[in-house]
């Protein structure tokens, strides 16, 4: 589970997160990048307890991407990364079964980790995933402080920021993938699913340490705004033999505004096309920047249904 939102101090200090925020701080980024990923691949392959490492690299590598505006120096090092050679751990002699166990899930038949496949990012991926989008609409975290037992406000965390910074660099991930397999496109799906297929937004009761339903409803139409304008053509292309394979559920799910069971057709394609038409003009609910957001996903989309 990532370890984002702990309380300073809960956990030891990430003995990765040095050597990443080294280089994704640097200008010269790219020249470090193949060192960096040769010593992070190194640490993982002689760990006592590779799997344990392997959720401490990708857990240091998001904090350090939802700490960032800019994505370039991650994608060097997760391209430096790839093109390491498959590693064979060497350091299990003394290590339990359950340790073992949990290493067989990321390696394949020849026991290597292929890193070429970014062994349990895709996990560590998720688990960031849902955990910012359960918190985005947070607008101050309270900690318990450890010996008083009062509450304390972590006022500097900006919850929606960091879910924006990784939703931002997920898709602009999704858009350079050169295989954009079903397990990634269907968050664009999802996303779609979710915000385009409803009016407004549910009623909420006031917190005051929560956004209101309008603030929460602005945030999540801006990421799906960002999902469509960047990974829809993705999305469209994705085969929906392989979409149905493992989502066949969502995809028959009815929506307020698609109370159909027929899974992603064209209709459904038109009907977010005409919501974001709709809500790029929503000058009420959105801000100009948003507005402008989603009129590039109208246009994508308007693209798409206009060419196929």
């Amino acid at each position: 589970m990532t370890t984002i939102f702990n309380t300073p101090g809960t956990y030891p200090p990430n003995t990765f997160l040095p050597q990443i925020s080294a280089i994704v701080t640097s200008s010269d980024y790219s020249s470090l990048a193949e060192e960096t990923a040769k010593h992070l691949v190194e640490a993982v392959t002689t760990s006592s307890n590779p799997s344990s490492a392997l959720w401490e690299l990708w857990t240091a590598f998001f904090e350090s991407v939802i700490s960032s505006s800019s994505f370039e120096a991650h994608f060097a090092l997760l391209d430096s990364i790839r093109a390491q050679p498959p590693t064979l751990p060497n350091n299990l002699s003394k290590t339990t079964r359950d340790v073992k166990e949990a290493l067989r899930s990321h390696t394949k038949a020849d026991g290597k980790l292929h890193w070429s496949q970014l062994p349990r990012f895709g996990w560590e991926w998720y688990d960031t995933y849902a955990t910012l989008h359960q918190w985005r609409d947070w607008t101050s975290i309270q900690d318990a402080d450890s010996e008083s037992g009062t509450s304390n406000l972590r006022s500097s965390i900006t919850c929606s920021q960091r879910w924006l910074r990784f939703v931002n660099f997920s898709t602009r991930l999704l858009k350079r993938s050169k295989e954009q397999p079903a397990h990634e496109t269907i968050w664009v799906f999802y996303t779609c699913k979710d915000v385009l297929e409803h009016e407004k937004p549910p009623p909420r009761q006031p917190d005051k340490h929560r956004m209101s339903a309008e603030q929460l409803w602005a945030l999540d139409v801006r990421v799906a705004a960002i999902w469509v304008r960047d990974g829809a053509r993705a999305l469209w292309n994705t085969d929906y033999g392989e979409l149905r394979k493992e989502w066949e559920a969502a995809l028959d799910e009815s929506t307020d505004l698609w109370p159909r069971e027929d899974g992603l057709n064209r209709e459904r394609w038109q009907l977010w096309e005409e919501r974001l038409l709709v809500l790029s003009t929503d000058e009420a609910s959105l801000d100009e920047e948003t507005r402008g957001l989603v009129k590039e996903a109208y246009e994508v989309v308007k693209e798409l249904l206009s060419n196929f």
